[in-house]
């Protein structure tokens, strides 16, 4: 179809986070990533990722890269704020040593939840069980995850158990799932996945 632009898959989106923040532990599982802005002495459009320990942005604008990682225990405060004093569409996260303002958020307060509940949860050293940040992925992402058979550490969350055979692609690029009728396997041809632009 043409003309049609497909959103990047949580795999497309979690590889790009492996490649990008190098220094992040390998098991270090991404859980959503954000459009936005960060404010330095101008504005750097591009993406926050948000794991379990790790707060991390990037930006590539005519290939000049913007890379920050803020570990989720530095971190001192998280606050709503507005840009120019007016729009209610920012947040600020501030250490130690920094304040970094992210603006352009297209769902402020639900960014802000989501980064709450994982900053204190690193803050009381009560990581997530691998199905609860399992569920926090599906419910930023939907069902279909662009996974495939060698992503063997998906856990499906309590009610999702399906998913492992609906949506993992196999190796032929078709996806296994089951029919209602007879509960065999049928194949569907995954669409084309074009990966997205970080920016």
């Amino acid at each position: 179809m043409f003309g049609l632009v497909l959103s990047p898959t949580y795999k497309s989106r979690s590889e790009d986070y492996k490649k990008i923040f190098k220094e992040i532990p390998n098991d270090e599982r991404l859980i959503v990533d954000y459009s936005c802005a960060l404010q330095k002495d101008i504005l750097v459009h591009g993406r926050m990722f948000i794991s379990q320990n790790w707060v991390c942005f990037y930006a590539n604008i005519f290939r000049w890269e913007t890379v920050l990682t803020i570990p989720c225990k530095e971190i001192c405060a998280i606050t709503k704020e507005k840009t120019a004093r007016v729009i209610p569409n920012a947040i600020q996260i501030a250490t130690e040593k920094d304040k970094y303002f992210f603006t352009s958020f297209g769902t402020r307060d639900k960014t802000f939840m989501m980064l709450f509940r994982i900053w204190q949860n690193a803050l009381m050293d009560q990581p997530m069980t691998p199905q609860e940040q399992w569920h926090w992925v599906h419910i930023s992402y939907g069902e279909e995850l662009g996974l495939t058979s060698s992503d063997d550490d998906y856990v499906p969350p309590p009610g999702l158990d399906y998913l492992r055979d609906r949506h993992i692609t196999k190796e032929d690029g078709s996806i296994a799932g089951k029919t209602e009728d007879d509960g065999g396997y049928i194949s569907e041809h995954d669409r084309d996945d074009d990966g997205g632009d970080l920016h």
